[in-house]
């Protein structure tokens, strides 16, 4: 199954494969080089039931961020 879903409002929503539990349900998808660099930055915070993707994405950096945040490679 594949892991990026469109909400039927066309949001896209992260669901674990195996558990099919909703992970994240406002994705915001940064795919171009201008959204990638923008980020987290100018951010207070982030929803908990919220998540941003980079891609393609080989590392990140957290300087000067306002708030924790987890990271995963996927």
């Amino acid at each position: 199954m594949n892991p990026w879903l469109p909400a039927e409002d066309h949001r896209v929503v992260l669901i674990h494969d195996r558990t099919q539990d909703v992970i994240a349900s406002a994705v915001e998808l940064a795919t171009t080089r201008r959204t990638r660099r923008a980020g987290l930055l100018g951010r207070s915070h982030l929803e908990g039931n919220a998540a941003l993707v980079l891609a393609p994405c080989f590392a990140i950096h957290t300087a000067f961020m306002q708030f924790p945040i987890d990271v995963l490679f996927v």
